[in-house]
């Protein structure tokens, strides 16, 4: 397995489809539409954290690494935002998620920072057993307050 970090104003056309087409195993949309999202919802110094089978196999994993401020209990905090965690179906059950989860844990370690991830009630197992710490104070992102499940 090869990782990769690429920011996102350094992603080729040829990658971001790759990314694409494994989204859409777990996301319904169009490639358009999910080539469309990263594009309106990542900044240049965004990171693409791909995980490959070889050099320039296969994307078995995915996720992106984003640069929020969020603000928890009335204090405004940079984080680094987790999202699109995703595995390629064919590959499920081989610890890839766990794999990725952690060396998402490393780049936040090395980076000095905190990391945020929402979740939906289905994912809480994953995190719990990965043990990520389920925040349950009043969370604000981009000025409104997200009811959904947290996880620091």
């Amino acid at each position: 397995m090869f990782i990769n970090f690429i920011e996102h104003k350094n992603i080729s056309g040829n990658i971001l489809r790759k990314i694409c087409l494994l989204k859409k195993q777990h996301w319904d949309y169009p490639l358009k539409h999910q080539i469309q999202w990263i594009n309106n919802n990542l900044t240049g110094d965004d990171v693409h954290l791909i995980l490959r089978n070889g050099l320039l196999g296969a994307v078995v994993g995915y996720m992106n690494l984003i640069n929020l401020s969020i603000k928890m209990d009335d204090k405004v905090t940079e984080m680094i935002g987790i999202g699109n965690v995703c595995v390629n179906k064919k590959y499920q059950r081989n610890q890839y998620g766990f794999f990725l989860m952690k060396i998402a844990e490393y780049y936040l370690r090395k980076k000095c920072l905190n990391g945020i991830l929402l979740c939906k009630e289905k994912l809480i197992p994953f995190y719990d057993s990965i043990k990520w710490n389920r925040y349950k104070g009043i969370t604000i992102i981009n000025e409104k307050e997200f009811n959904g499940i947290v996880y620091v």
